[in-house]
């Protein structure tokens, strides 16, 4: 049944960014709480989502040049070991003299430098371990990885939360990405034909010339997004999706603890949930959801998200909670899901790690100036908070009704790769 769906070097794809997303997750999931321990406030929680994106802000914009011109394979490699002795270090550190904040801070600016790296890194991947024809599988493919980890990571964290000092909570974090290392090592992607002395030229240019050499590809990137409204339109979108699940992830701790009076326990069962729903998602995309019928299902699924998200802001009890959770998280799903399957399928191949890293840029920058807007709404009541992750997605709503001939006239072309 796999290699029906999955080639090899797709599954150990897979296999990595699950490891790896798991690890994140427990890791974000225990900061939250570790936060909300110790501070209380939604505000405080949002100030840690600001500091988890806003180096990786600055990083952000050049990452595509990177992931466009080196050996990926070997960046993601180096990526999760540096993850894992980042954790670490903060374990040993907190074994020794208890968790400070300011420490936990800290590692999470570099932890999250690193991790948002991954982000357009494992997205670029998918172009090099697929056919051209195979691309919607691809990226249907990495997006269900993702959900996968981020339901494995929920359930695990309230579960070793309950049981588990924190530090060994670390510990089994820097053993996740070890594992997601270790998948690395055996992906064959394509070989870019690099001339190795040409690349040690243009850094040297780098140094000498100001990142002339870097800001000429950034251009050429942006330029490449600005050629077409649906690949504009697309970029927003996709770049909306990361700044919503940033809102909505922020708002859960306090919104579990002041309004559903729940626990560690129920904040994860309440985030498995949503993780439930995205490999649902998954599934159906996978399955069900042809090339030419992506806008159809896009328009659909952002209007029942925008439904589905009022609702749970309403609920009062856990397990209604849980239940309208399940349904955001499918119908966020879906929106990335297909959002991002159509960017891959229109972008020339070239462009994929400045495209997909731009994306990731616009995403964190949204997400910071949202997640900041909803922290201090909840901090006057927590359910004002959630208004403006209803604006980011009534926003993509808008733009896909906008320009919806663009976008759907796109599936009656060949994939431009």
């Amino acid at each position: 049944m796999l290699k029906k769906y999955w080639n090899s070097q797709l599954r150990i794809l897979i296999g990595a960014t699950v490891f790896g997303t798991v690890g994140e997750g427990v890791f974000g999931f225990s900061s939250i709480l570790a936060v909300l321990h110790a501070k209380g406030t939604a505000l405080s929680v949002s100030v840690l989502f600001v500091l988890m994106t806003l180096p990786s802000i600055i990083l952000a914009p050049f990452q595509g040049v990177f992931l466009d011109r080196l050996n990926i394979k070997n960046l993601a490699i180096i990526s999760n070991i540096v993850r894992a002795v980042i954790v670490l270090v903060l374990a040993l550190v907190s074994w020794e003299a208890g968790l400070k904040i300011d420490v936990l801070y800290l590692a999470i600016i570099v932890y999250y430098i690193v991790w948002y790296f991954m982000v357009p890194l494992s997205e670029t991947m998918v172009t090099h371990v697929v056919e051209d024809s195979e691309l919607h599988k691809g990226m249907i493919s990495l997006q269900g990885a993702w959900q996968v980890g981020v339901l494995g990571s929920a359930f695990f964290t309230g579960f070793l939360l309950t049981w588990i000092p924190i530090t060994g909570v670390f510990i089994i974090v820097a053993a996740l990405d070890v594992l997601s290392a270790l998948c690395f090592t055996r992906l064959s992607a394509k070989k870019k034909k690099v001339d190795i002395q040409y690349v040690k030229k243009n850094f040297l240019l780098t140094l000498k010339q100001g990142c002339n050499v870097f800001i000429q590809d950034m251009v050429q990137g942006i330029q490449h997004i600005l050629t077409s409204n649906a690949i504009l339109s697309m970029v927003l979108i996709s770049a909306g999706i990361p700044a919503f699940f940033q809102v909505v992830n922020a708002l859960l701790g306090p919104f579990n603890q002041i309004v559903l009076h729940g626990n560690a326990l129920s904040f994860g069962l309440i985030e498995g949930m949503a993780g439930i729903g995205s490999l649902i998602s998954t599934i159906i995309c996978l399955r069900f959801v042809s090339s030419n019928q992506l806008s159809v299902w896009l328009i659909i699924s952002e209007f029942f998200l925008i439904l589905f998200v009022v609702i749970f802001a309403l609920s009062s009890k856990i397990w209604t909670a849980i239940t309208f959770y399940f349904l955001v998280g499918l119908f966020s799903s879906n929106v990335k899901i297909l959002a991002k399957s159509m960017l891959v399928r229109i972008i020339d191949a070239q462009y994929s790690g400045r495209v997909f890293s731009t994306t990731s840029f616009l995403g964190l920058v949204m997400g910071v100036f949202a997640v900041l807007a909803s922290g201090l709404l909840a901090n006057i009541q927590t359910l004002l908070g959630y208004l403006v992750a209803l604006l980011i997605i009534i926003t993509g709503f808008l733009i896909t009704v906008l320009f919806w001939g663009t976008i759907k006239s796109l599936y009656m072309k060949p994939v431009n790769v």
